[in-house]
């Protein structure tokens, strides 16, 4: 018997397959390509999903945070280049609640 033919068989073995769910734990990373800005990459994982990510990114360019550059994104990987001159503490006041400085510093609610 064929691999192929085992994998069609277990397959069947389940009519009803489970719903598609998003996968939390996305790797995210934005870049900031404006040499003006303190702020240059975050990376950090997040606890959402590559969907949420997009809706946050979105709100972040509404805000004025930033422009994109360039966006790629899949199951469990959102990288966003982007371009902005705005500092670390500007970024943080329009509600990008990711921005660190570029000493790795961040900037925002743990100021007080």
């Amino acid at each position: 018997m064929s691999s192929s033919a085992s994998i069609w068989e277990s397959t069947a073995q389940y009519p009803n397959p489970p719903k598609h769910s998003p996968t939390p734990n996305v790797d995210i990373i934005y870049h900031n390509m404006h040499a003006a800005s303190d702020f240059r990459t975050i990376r950090e994982v997040g606890a959402g999903t590559v969907e949420e990510e997009l809706v946050k990114a979105a709100s972040y360019v509404k805000n004025g945070c930033f422009k994109i550059v360039s966006l790629s994104a899949s199951k469990n990987s959102f990288v966003l280049v982007c371009s902005t001159p705005l500092s670390s503490k500007e970024l943080n006041e329009k509600g990008f609640r990711l921005a660190i400085n570029m000493y790795g510093e961040e900037i925002g609610e743990a100021e007080g």
